[in-house]
């Protein structure tokens, strides 16, 4: 999210430490199933912000938050509207705001699974 480190926002985004990271940095393939990219962004105190994503197999990202989010889980983050991140400044900045949020509490939202945004 670009914007997060526009002059706007950029003192939080780096007040907050926030670290985009990739598949390759986290030892992941493009094709880890959702368990295992849950499990490792878990394991690697790091919060997945994802698209909307299927909930039709055992070990999709949905089944893998029910089965196996806690009270001290990270939440995953999705946009409500993925779409409208492309083409619509308006959303992207309030999309913006509720990340950035999100991220300077972070453990007020342990546990609550997928957090939609904004």
């Amino acid at each position: 999210m670009s914007v997060c480190v526009s002059p706007d926002w950029a003192a939080l985004w780096n007040k907050l430490g926030v670290r985009v990271s990739s598949f390759s940095e986290l030892s992941l393939k493009h094709s880890a199933s959702d368990y295992v990219l849950w499990h490792t962004c878990q394991r690697e105190n790091v919060i997945l912000f994802t698209d909307n994503r299927n909930s039709d197999r055992s070990d999709s990202l949905q089944a893998t938050i029910i089965a196996h989010n806690t009270v001290t889980s990270l939440p995953v983050l999705t946009p409500g509207e993925s779409q409208r991140l492309l083409i619509e400044r308006e959303y992207v900045e309030r999309a913006a705001i509720r990340f950035l949020e999100i991220l300077s509490e972070v453990d007020l939202f342990r546990g609550a699974g997928r957090l939609f945004i904004p």
